[in-house]
């Protein structure tokens, strides 16, 4: 199962938020090889979480969804959201793909 997501934070990215994200990585007791990693784990740690430890879910950025070419066989669910709005993003979309 493939799962589309746009997450947003929970509290507003003012101040140094970069310095926030690398305290939430640290406390969380994990270590990282990268700069990059530390301040991605907020977003990993959400997505570790929808997966579940389940092989079978397969979680995309919103961004990649939208975008992606689809076939005219192409089907999908809207779980949590607007189903009006979605319709209405991926055909602008398909509609820019298009030009």
């Amino acid at each position: 199962m493939d799962v589309a997501i746009d997450l947003a934070s929970r509290v507003p990215l003012t101040g140094n938020w970069v310095e926030r994200f690398r305290q939430h990585a640290w406390n969380s007791g994990r270590r990282f090889r990268a700069f990059e990693d530390e301040i991605d784990w907020p977003r990993r740690e959400v997505i570790l979480a929808l997966k579940a430890r389940k092989r079978s879910i397969s979680i995309q950025s919103w961004f990649s969804f939208v975008e992606m070419e689809k076939e005219r066989s192409f089907h999908y669910k809207v779980l949590l959201g607007e189903p009006r709005e979605i319709r209405g993003e991926l055909i602008r979309a398909a509609r820019t793909r298009e030009q």
